[in-house]
């Protein structure tokens, strides 16, 4: 039973709970290792020329990824979230 998925990923996250600074600093510095591994690459054939900036994928996943939670939660208080009372009538 102490080898079921289930039991090794939520050990996994609490080890990472406990750590958090470790993973903190682990995460900046694989983000700062890719965006210095994305100069190394040709840009001369790019469809767009905002692409030749360096780290522009990165940033650009950045963002998208903070519209998709914005628009995420918005669409949760609008659509998904009622009143305490809502059932109650």
């Amino acid at each position: 039973m102490s080898n079921d998925p289930s039991n090794i990923i939520v050990r996994v996250i609490d080890m990472m709970k406990k750590h958090m600074r470790i993973v903190i600093i682990v995460s900046v510095v694989l983000l700062a290792a890719l965006v210095g591994l994305s100069t190394l690459v040709d840009r001369t054939h790019t469809h767009a020329d905002i692409e030749k900036l360096p780290a522009f994928w990165a940033i650009f996943g950045l963002v998208s990824c903070l519209v998709i939670i914005v628009v995420s939660k918005l669409l949760g208080i609008i659509g998904v979230s009622k009143r305490e009372d809502y059932y109650d009538k």
